[in-house]
């Protein structure tokens, strides 16, 4: 399991979310099926996981795996750079 599957195992799991892919190009709103609640969830489990609080007309269009991790990393890498 690489970086981004272990990321999407993880963030699945924190949205109790059941038997998801949770390759690359993995839809989130088709294949995991998400809500509108949940994609809000899911933006809040992203930040909690890398430690930071972004206001939201800065977080950007999420609609795969590959993005979320994206996200992820970028919030992650931004953290890192302003301690």
């Amino acid at each position: 399991m690489n970086d981004e599957e272990g990321f999407a195992v993880r963030l699945a799991a924190m949205l109790a979310l059941e038997d998801v892919p949770t390759h690359s190009n993995a839809t989130l709103f088709e294949e995991w099926s998400l809500d509108s609640l949940q994609a809000f969830q899911l933006i809040v489990a992203i930040e909690a996981m890398a430690d930071v609080d972004v206001p939201p007309p800065y977080v950007p269009p999420i609609f795969t795996v590959r993005d979320a991790f994206d996200y992820f990393l970028h919030l992650r890498a931004q953290r890192d750079s302003e301690r």
